[in-house]
């Protein structure tokens, strides 16, 4: 078949990929091999079509999906070593997520030409876009090989060369992040018991150095999604700890200003692992069982309120029995004091025990606090969305309204 879309794909992704695969031009940036990047920067980074490309969140899946079933027909290689050389393209490629790249990576050893200028480019590149410590530290000692991540020169380029690419390519398959759970031990101190079988550690993770080197938040946020293959087979506890351990967790408080419910959906509830956990039955008792355990006094003061923060969400808060609802509202009174014994009163972090037991007695109906919410505006604020008026001039006002939801939070308990 002559015709170059019929193993590539005839169906468009907005016109982006099969806009480039059909100008005339396209293939001129595989001709002089080792000027790949120049070539690419001189004909195709300009083009309308790739300035959209950069503006498109799900272009690098479609990239990964086309590319996996190209064949290297003799009769349009030019072809297929243009499209290694538009994938290798950062804009695109930063997009797939860690899994993701180690899939495509796994395609080139099995499939393709792996001793091709071109795909060496690719493959090379797709580990040096999330920073593949091992590769890292190579380059750092080796500047012909890093010359040619960056510009694809190949004057030097020896079968050596070739081979540390390959094999860097075959560890990067099986890597693991051995230092792992020393990064999250602040976390696990806190949870107070075992770590969840089938729990997943996070590839690149805060403390590494590869984690610093990453320029923009969306490079991170890619690099941070548990393979859905993965995620299908974990227990519900091992979901919860991908969310506990997740890299962007503490951002649930950081980001924290008087509008809970945006926050979330920032940070939280567009990971694939929270779409999991909501899909599963009975994560109330597994939130439980873990609140039950958490230890407040023996690491850092603001993990435990970063899990309150999580729990404080009506997806989870409407599962929960009135007679659960009573056992968190004392759980939380009960550990705001044990903190303060150790930490002194800190006002931020009361604020969050105080926001997760009024949203508990809401979550329970109990009428007396529901009444005092109907009455008092700035309650109702704070209960539908942390907000909290700061002025000095209503300081004392802020702080009778918490002191209500202390109150109610003990009557509550004595019901």
């Amino acid at each position: 078949m002559s015709d170059p879309f019929f193993y590539i794909g005839i169906d468009v992704y907005s016109g982006c990929y099969s806009g480039y695969l059909g100008i005339s031009f396209f293939m001129d940036i595989a001709v002089r091999e080792g000027l790949f990047q120049t070539d690419f920067d001189r004909i195709i980074r300009e083009t309308n079509a790739f300035k959209e490309l950069e503006f498109r969140r799900d272009g690098g899946k479609y990239l990964l999906e086309r590319y996996q079933n190209m064949e290297r027909l003799a009769s349009e290689d030019l072809l297929v070593k243009s499209y290694e050389i538009f994938f290798a393209q950062s804009e695109p490629s930063y997009q797939l997520s860690y899994p993701e790249r180690k899939y495509a990576v796994q395609c080139i050893l099995e499939k393709k030409n792996k001793n091709e200028v071109s795909t060496l480019f690719l493959m090379g590149r797709l580990m040096e876009g999330i920073f593949y410590p091992p590769l890292m530290e190579e380059l750092e000692r080796n500047q012909i090989l890093k010359t040619f991540l960056e510009t694809s020169a190949i004057d030097q380029l020896d079968d050596s060369f070739i081979n540390k690419i390959v094999s860097n390519a075959e560890e990067f398959l099986v890597y693991k992040n051995e230092g792992y759970l020393e990064l999250i031990k602040d976390k696990l101190d806190c949870m107070n018991m075992p770590r969840p079988e089938g729990s997943f550690d996070y590839y690149l993770y805060p403390g590494m150095k590869e984690w610093s080197l990453f320029k923009y938040t969306s490079h991170m946020f890619t690099t941070s999604q548990i393979p859905e293959s993965l995620l299908k087979d974990m227990s519900t506890q091992a979901v919860i700890q991908a969310i506990w351990e997740y890299p962007f967790f503490f951002e649930l408080f950081t980001l924290l200003d008087d509008d809970y419910e945006w926050t979330f959906q920032m940070v939280i509830s567009s990971t694939n692992a929270y779409q999991e956990l909501k899909a599963r039955n009975e994560v109330s008792e597994y939130l439980l069982e873990r609140y039950r355990h958490m230890d407040f006094v023996s690491t850092a003061i603001m993990q435990p309120k970063y899990f309150e923060l999580l729990f404080c969400h009506y997806d989870f808060l409407s599962q929960f029995n009135y007679q659960e609802c009573i056992e968190i509202v004392k759980l939380a009174i009960e550990n705001e004091f044990i903190r303060r014994e150790y930490y002194g009163e800190v006002s931020a972090t009361s604020e969050v025990t105080w926001f997760l037991v009024g949203r508990t007695m809401q979550n329970a109906h109990y009428v007396p606090f529901m009444k005092e919410i109907e009455e008092n505006e700035n309650l109702r604020l704070f209960i539908e969305s942390f907000y909290i008026d700061r002025r000095t001039s209503q300081r004392e006002k802020t702080e009778l309204m918490l002191y209500s939801i202390y109150e109610y939070g003990l009557l509550f308990i004595k019901d």
